[in-house]
């Protein structure tokens, strides 16, 4: 496949998960989330490089984690799942509203999963919150490990955010 830039569409600090999201078109697609910037944009691009869409729908003054691809139910069905937490440069931040939001292969909304955080005072965080998409309770089906500030583990379970451990 020929090489392909977003340049000029996306700023800096991509982040990047690989599906098969759109399976009537060739390749897989690349979900991309922006880190180091306030309110970016998740963007799906094709495998030619082209922007499918983009979705931009966050709490005020936030910045995005790696934009993952699960399989929630185990069928096949891809989903983007995507949290939010506090800008890097914010040294001191107390508790607030955060969103795990959760994306169709479309860009179209499943669901916001609201959750408190806070960036302790005490501790080094340099803002690369590495979110990630295990099976981990062996069911068949994808759980997304969502490490907070505060020092807690969400693992979430499905679109609408069964919670199975926090």
């Amino acid at each position: 496949a020929p090489l392909w830039s977003l340049e000029g569409t996306l700023l800096h600090g991509q982040w990047v998960s690989v599906g098969d999201l759109v399976p009537e078109e060739p390749g897989l697609e690349a979900v991309l989330s922006q880190f180091h910037v306030a309110g970016a944009p998740v963007t799906l691009a094709t495998a030619g490089g082209a922007v499918r869409w983009q979705y931009q729908d966050w709490q005020p003054e936030t910045m995005l984690t790696r934009a993952c691809v699960a399989d929630f139910d185990g069928d096949g069905t891809l989903s983007i799942v995507v949290g939010e937490q506090a800008p890097y440069r914010m040294l001191d931040v107390p508790p607030r509203r955060y969103d795990v939001t959760v994306l169709d292969p479309s860009g179209g909304l499943v669901a916001k999963l609201p959750f408190t955080d806070a960036k302790r005072h005490d501790w080094y965080y340099n803002g690369e919150n590495m979110a990630q998409v295990a099976d981990v309770d062996g069911d068949g089906r994808d759980e997304y490990v969502f490490p907070t500030m505060d020092g807690r583990v969400l693992l979430i379970g499905s679109p609408e955010g069964r919670r199975a451990w926090r």
